[in-house]
């Protein structure tokens, strides 16, 4: 997960635009950021979602896993 949150810091892709595509406060991203909390599977699939990769491989497109 942390990769997959890392490559949306190397992308266009703003915290601003993360928070309004998930409908979440912003400390909750940085909160997810840095470990510090947990997500469930719902979280996780819409998360992978509003950055653009796969929530059944959970990767980013660009990488090879």
């Amino acid at each position: 997960m942390a990769g997959a949150l890392a490559s949306v810091s190397s992308t266009v892709l703003a915290l601003r635009e993360l928070v309004v595509r998930l409908d979440v406060h912003h400390s909750w991203i940085g909160r997810v950021a840095e470990g510090e909390r947990r997500v469930d599977v719902v979280e996780f699939a819409r998360l992978c979602t509003a950055i653009g990769c796969d929530p059944m491989k959970g990767s980013y497109p660009p990488f090879r896993i």
